[in-house]
Order: structure tokens, then C-alpha cells, then sequence
């Protein structure tokens, strides 16, 4: 067992020698297969019991062998994003499969203290690969839920239909065998589409609790994503009117726990407001597609949370720190936004269209706010207008436009200011 150990670890930690991740994905499959049993399934970690015979010298393995201990976190985190690059027909697909089993060996590893050091190395050491392994989390818990919320109204549909038996025992047979072969298709689906879109929350959630680790969610290319992503989901979990889309007769069929994972959102704002608080603050403001739309998530966050009792006393006072916060920062921002109408052409970013903070130029000439080209390099190291490859280090930063843009912001400051302090004025002399 040792040998076949070593060997897997070799193999996945050395990309140069086995280049395809495919082929390192299916190592992942065997050693997914040889993990050792979940001895706690109350635990919250989402990997099932398992029945194998004998786990001893495999657990062994994992908490002790120097290879396991140095390689393997690392090498996980590397294929999960590696595997997005496959040029294989179906690799879209095959990607959920493996990434559903790292994620599974990751939750295993981050319970041993030994991996959980090696751990917090790969994100000292690699802090690049590392926020790109945020980011495709982030990526793939998006997608997952968007393909659930699409695949739903057809389960439904197919289930309503099945409950007037008269009726559906009358359809022609050729289009009840058909619509129930898509049904079992739909229901594989959405089980595996809730499963790992739990398994990316889930990691998510471990990691940004520690102090090592959860550093990287503040960089700026995943930080505002990630505010996102939470209020996405929390959006469809804790909304009146969204809430019925995600409503199933037997969600624990579809490893659909929704109490559960509305848990796990709530702690993940929390970890991170705790860790900086004003950076998350901002983070949760610039989310303008859910939480802008709906600013009243937290409200009916606040209120499911207490119905179910979950969360800690101390979460939840801070959960209503964040969201008092996020509400006064939102009205300012929305303030300073409606004063910032008439930006200056050369001091908007081309891309989003808005005030850049911290101008860079790339190799193609043009220019652009860093966290813009900082978050398309995530997923395509190419310069976006010339299409020729480039990292961060062939950004040059732009300091003297930078500080007009600062000075041009304060001035628009003051401006804004001295005309408020002239109506407030204007209005005690006429009351007076």
C-alpha cells in the first residue's frame, strides 16, 4: 500500500512529468476510492461513510508518510485547477467529477493538524495558484447552482405529472419511458449539482476561518467575487419569492440541505468581516447584482438563521454588525456614485466603466484599473486586447495617474461636501 501511495503523491505532484490532468485526475479517483472511513457523518464534512474493510495502513499514510505530508495539499490544489485546461471532448463535465473528489480528500486532510500546516504553506509560498483554486471554487459553486435552479421546474414538472396516476398511466408508453429517462437524468443531475456546489461552500468555509489561509480571500481579484457568490446564494436560500425555486419534496434525495448550507454562508461572512472588517464592508457594497438588487437579504438572513437556531449567539451579533455597516456604506456609496456621474475619459476604466483606483498599462498601450486585469488573468493570462500572453508582472503601474485621479476624487469630495453644507445652511436660515 505504501508503494502505491508513493507513487500516486509522485504523480501528482509532478505536472512536468504527467502533464495531462486528466490522466492525474484519475489517480484522484483511486485514492478518492482508498480514503479512509468518515468515523463522524455528523461531523459536517460531506463525505459519506464508507465500507472498505481495512483503512489502518491507509490512514496511516495520509497522517504520517513525509511525501503525503509535503505534496499533497499542494498537488490537489494545483490539479483542481489545472483540470479546467483539458482539451478532451467532454471535459466539462469530467472536471465536476474530479473536483467533487479533491474536495472531498481536501475536507479529510484540512481534519489531520499535520496537513492543515502544509496547508497554510501552499498559501504562503503560492498565493497565485492559490487564489486562482478560490476563484474556480467560486466559478464552479455559481455554475452549479445556476444548472440546479435550470434542471428544478423540470423535476417538477415530471413530478406533478406522475401524481394523477389515471392520467399519466394514459400517456402513449413511448412518451412515459421517455419523459421518465429524462427524469432520472434530471435527478442525477441536480444531486450532483447540490453535492458539489456544498463541497466548494463547505471548503470555503474551513479555509477563510483561518488566519493563514483566509488572508487570500482579500486579494483583489476573488474579493469582491467572493462577497458575490455568498449573496447569490443566499439570495435564492433566504428570499420569500426566490426561496419556493429551490423547494423539493424530498431534498435529502438530492443531497439538498439548504438549512445547512445557509449555516455555512452566514459563517463565511462572518470569518471574513471578522478578519478585516472594512475591507469585507467594501467587498459586500460592490455587489450590485444581488445584495444592490436586494438589499434586504440580511433582514430575511437574520430571520431564517434565528428560526433555525444554528448559529452561535456571538456569529450572529456579528452577522448584524456586518449588515448595519453594509447599509450605511451602501447609501454613501450610492451617494458618491450619483456625484461621480461625469468621469473623465481618461480616468475610467475601458473595460467595467468605472473610476480606476489603481491604474496600470499592459503590453498592448491601453489602460486599466489593476483589479480589472488582475481578475481576467485568473482565467486567460492574455493580454485582452492584443490577445498576447502576459502575467502581472508585465503591468506597468501608473503613479502620476493615479494621483490625478486621487486629486480629481478629493476634489469631487469637497465639492459634493461644501454644496451640502450650503443647503443645510440655506435651510436653518429659512427656518430660522
Amino acid at each position: 500500500m505504501e508503494d502505491l501511495m508513493v507513487f500516486i503523491t509522485f504523480c501528482l505532484a509532478s505536472p512536468a512529468y504527467v502533464r495531462n490532468p486528466y490522466l492525474r485526475g484519475r489517480l484522484v479517483e483511486v485514492l478518492h476510492a482508498l480514503m479512509p472511513p468518515n468515523e463522524d457523518p455528523g461531523s459536517g464534512f460531506n463525505a459519506p461513510p464508507r465500507t472498505q474493510a481495512s483503512h489502518a495502513e491507509i490512514a496511516a499514510l495520509f497522517q504520517a508518510h513525509p511525501l503525503v505530508l509535503d505534496n499533497m495539499v499542494k498537488s490537489l490544489v494545483q490539479l483542481y485547477v489545472d483540470i479546467e485546461m483539458t482539451d478532451r471532448h467532454n471535459t466539462f463535465y469530467e472536471k465536476f467529477t474530479t473536483r467533487y473528489q479533491i474536495g472531498e480528500i481536501m475536507a479529510y486532510l484540512w481534519q489531520l493538524p499535520q496537513h492543515q500546516a502544509s496547508w497554510r504553506g501552499v498559501a504562503k509560498e503560492h498565493p497565485y495558484i492559490y487564489v486562482r483554486f478560490i476563484n474556480m471554487m467560486i466559478n464552479d459553486s455559481q455554475f452549479l447552482l445556476q444548472e440546479a435552479l435550470e434542471t428544478l421546474p423540470k423535476v417538477q414538472e415530471v413530478e406533478r405529472a406522475m401524481e394523477d396516476e389515471a392520467a399519466w398511466a394514459a400517456l402513449p408508453d413511448a412518451e412515459r419511458t421517455e419523459r421518465e429517462e429524462q427524469l432520472r437524468t434530471d435527478r442525477g443531475r441536480l444531486k450532483s449539482d447540490f453535492y458539489l456546489a456544498s463541497v466548494c461552500i463547505q471548503t470555503m468555509q474551513y479555509t477563510a476561518a483561518d488566519e493563514a489561509v483566509g488572508s487570500l480571500y482579500f486579494d483583489l481579484q476573488v474579493r469582491d467575487r467572493q462577497a458575490r457568490i455568498l449573496n447569490f446564494f443566499l439570495k435564492y436560500l433566504t428570499l420569500p419569492s426566490e426561496r419556493r425555486k429551490l423547494k423539493l419534496r424530498e431534498p435529502e434525495r438530492y443531497n439538498w440541505h439548504p438549512g445547512r448550507l445557509v449555516a455555512q454562508l452566514a459563517s463565511l461572512h462572518v470569518s471574513l468581516f471578522r478578519r478585516d472588517a472594512a475591507a469585507w464592508v467594501e467587498a459586500c457594497v460592490a455587489d450590485t447584482d444581488y445584495l444592490g438588487n436586494a438589499p434586504d437579504i440580511f433582514e430575511y438572513l437574520d430571520q431564517v438563521l434565528v428560526r433555525l437556531g444554528t448559529l452561535p449567539a456571538a456569529d450572529l451579533a456579528d452577522l448584524r454588525s456586518l449588515a448595519k455597516r453594509v447599509d450605511q456604506a451602501r447609501l454613501e456609496a450610492e451617494a458618491e456614485e450619483q456625484a461621480l456621474d461625469d468621469i473623465p475619459p481618461e480616468f475610467e476604466d475601458p473595460v467595467l466603466g468605472t473610476l480606476m483606483r489603481d491604474p496600470v498599462k499592459l503590453p498592448s498601450g491601453n489602460v486599466l484599473d489593476r483589479a480589472t486585469i488582475m481578475q481576467h488573468l485568473l482565467t486567460d493570462q492574455r493580454d485582452p486586447f492584443s490577445r498576447v500572453p502576459m502575467s502581472e508582472k508585465d503591468m506597468e503601474p501608473m503613479p502620476e495617474l493615479q494621483a490625478q485621479i486621487a486629486a480629481w476624487l478629493a476634489e469631487q469630495r469637497r465639492a459634493r461636501a461644501a454644496a451640502a453644507a450650503a443647503a443645510e445652511e440655506k435651510t436653518d436660515m429659512e427656518e430660522g
